[in-house]
């Protein structure tokens, strides 16, 4: 006999995932949550049919999830939301937007970090979207707001600290030769010194902050081909890559803090598109010729890198995507400290559960 339906209990899959032809006493529950009917028997409602796919694909759309029909991993999560989990999310939402300037100008650039999405705007209308890649949870990318100045093309990457000491120095102790194999340059004072003459395995912090590791133009580059010039002090920046892999994946968060463009030409074009005698033609022979080259813009344009874990689809639909980096689970404790917005008792958030 079954019990009745309560959207806050949670599917338990054991690690593993569900897909259509899949039976499995989890389905059961799977299909209440997507509000499907039950079949009448009880090999009917534990077996994954073909209606219960379709209703799971749209239901990875509206939360901005990789739309292939099987649940599993962040599907999954998305799934044992609770109720007060959802509320939380609307409250957070609503206070990060009270942050946001409702004036901007015709033209500007905007990044959304939980869909990790680009939105290139011209003459207030958005001009073109792209996916990007954005910070790893470990190494977020940050909220702010700067302006794009112009376009590095054929960039140099000089190495963060943070990436050297925990990306790059493992491998210098596996092998000294791992930064020449990287086409990067290492410096001390000015002075090019050799990765063989080195004591990896106990270099210290300090010492390690004293070597300057710079990676030439090409094809290894981290940054691609191109970087947009945008001063910050975060060091946080758009720009090209050399794994242009992450861009198929459902999660995008990936990098080690910068956005990485999935069509950084597109990007380039429209940040110089006002400046006089410039062509794709005029890109193609900068890039050729493999040298650094900073092209300057028209004229400065803003770019906002904000966090806001709803959005709004194609056909104006909004999106309830994933807290990537928590920060809703921390605005919701925060917001409930300072008792600043009416959160929902047991009792009220109990009936919005029993009308979802």
């Amino acid at each position: 006999e079954r019990g009745p339906y309560d959207p806050n209990d949670q599917i338990d899959l054991g690690g593993n995932f569900l897909r259509m032809g899949y039976s499995h006493k989890m389905v059961e529950r799977v299909r209440d949550r997507m509000g499907l009917k039950q079949p009448d028997s009880f090999q009917q409602r534990a077996y994954f049919d073909h209606k219960l796919e379709l209703a799971v694909r749209q239901f990875q759309d509206e939360h901005g999830l990789e739309v292939d029909g099987v649940v599993g991993g962040n599907t999954l999560k998305m799934m044992n939301r609770t109720t007060e989990d959802k509320i939380a999310q609307v409250l957070a939402n609503l206070e990060r937007m009270r942050w946001i300037h409702p004036e901007r100008p015709d033209r500007f650039l905007l990044v959304n970090i939980p869909s990790a999405t680009l939105w290139a705007v011209d003459d207030g209308k958005v001009a073109f979207e792209m996916p990007v890649v954005v910070g790893k949870p470990t190494r977020k990318t940050k909220m702010f707001s700067t302006q794009v100045t112009g376009v590095r093309y054929n960039p140099t990457w000089t190495v963060p600290f943070s990436i050297k000491k925990y990306d790059i120095l493992p491998s210098l102790k596996k092998n000294a030769s791992y930064t020449i194999d990287k086409g990067m340059e290492l410096y001390r004072d000015g002075v090019t010194i050799d990765p063989n003459s080195v004591d990896w395995a106990s270099v210290s912090d300090e010492e390690l902050r004293s070597i300057r590791m710079v990676q030439a133009p090409g094809d290894n580059n981290a940054l691609g081909r191109i970087r947009v010039l945008m001063p910050n002090k975060y060091n946080i920046y758009l720009h090209d890559t050399n794994h242009p892999e992450y861009f198929a994946r459902d999660n995008r968060a990936q990098s080690s803090g910068c956005v990485r463009l999935s069509d950084p030409r597109r990007m380039a074009a429209f940040i110089m598109q006002d400046k006089e005698e410039w062509s794709e033609a005029r890109m193609d022979e900068i890039l050729d010729a493999g040298a650094m080259r900073d092209i300057s813009a028209e004229g400065k344009m803003p770019v906002y890198i904000y966090y806001q874990t709803i959005w709004t689809g194609k056909n104006g639909e909004l999106i309830f995507g994933h807290d990537v980096y928590g920060h809703d689970r921390r605005m919701a404790k925060e917001l409930q400290r300072l008792d600043k917005v009416y959160l929902p008792k047991k009792d009220v958030v109990e009936l919005a559960a029993s009308t979802y």
